[in-house]
């Protein structure tokens, strides 16, 4: 865990926030979803120019244009056309990408329509294409306010009854609610059961019921849990011996130099 990050107020989170995010128009802005390219500004801020070199770029290509075939129709090619904001060169491009190239790939469409906006010099209108079907949206409202991070974990949803577990962030990808968060209904039965299974061995062994995990994927969240904040509160005690260890060099550094100065004044 950060500790600067958890230790930052409102305001500090709402800057960091407010820094990282980009607002894109929806198509249905029609001119303001053109003005909304001019927003990034050419060359990008090197923040950006990262994220899109080194994430952005490669996810546009293999994923929105081949995984996703987002210029698979015509209807979507005229849809992200609609964010070019030369009306001549807009429709210029859609007349050739609707009839000469109503047989191209996503592609090879996207070649011909980066292609088209470089000779026009309009390279904030590519970058905004790429970073707007990739970049990551914040929730800026829910970033900066600390009380809507205090979801506790095993909190249960409201509305799907599913409960709340911890995953490690590398698997983010791969986590799945309807399959790794568990009901509660479930976690309700499948003690249930094993209580009566176990019933017969006396109170004792219905207490160790009560205390386990019921299954394993809610045990291993379990563990994953106790072995977050085990790692935190040992991070947080070497932060504190660091901080007294200086505290205790500052103050022999102060002492040192007062009886050097007193040394020094008594010496004829």
């Amino acid at each position: 865990a950060d500790q600067r990050a958890r230790l930052l107020s409102n305001e500090a989170r709402a800057a960091v926030a407010e820094f990282l995010a980009l607002r894109f128009e929806s198509i249905e802005s029609g001119a303001n979803a053109r003005r909304a390219a001019h927003l990034v500004s050419h060359p990008l801020h090197p923040s950006l120019h990262r994220a899109k070199r080194a994430v952005c770029e490669p996810l546009f290509k293999d994923f929105v244009l081949g995984d996703q075939n987002i210029l698979g129709t015509d209807e979507r090619v005229t849809a992200m056309l609609q964010f070019v904001p030369d009306a001549a060169l807009r429709e210029r491009m859609e007349n050739h990408l609707l009839t000469r190239g109503s047989r191209w790939n996503s592609h090879e469409r996207w070649d011909y329509i980066e292609r088209e906006l470089r000779n026009s010099n309009l390279y904030t209108t590519i970058d905004y294409l790429i970073l707007r079907h990739t970049y990551p949206r914040l929730d800026i409202a829910v970033s900066k306010d600390v009380g809507h991070l205090l979801k506790a974990p095993f909190c249960v949803h409201p509305k799907t009854g599913r409960v709340c577990v911890p995953f490690e962030a590398r698997d983010a990808f791969e986590f799945a609610p309807e399959r790794d968060a568990p009901q509660l209904s479930e976690l309700i039965r499948e003690l249930n059961e094993r209580m009566t299974h176990n019933g017969a061995d006396g109170d004792d062994n219905l207490d160790d019921v009560r205390n386990q995990p019921t299954t394993i994927k809610f045990a291993a969240a379990v563990q994953l849990l106790r072995e977050f904040t085990e790692s935190m509160e040992q991070a947080n005690a070497a932060a504190e011996r660091e901080r007294r260890s200086n505290v205790a060099a500052a103050g022999a550094a102060r002492k040192f130099e007062a009886e050097s100065a007193a040394f020094l004044a008594s010496t004829p």
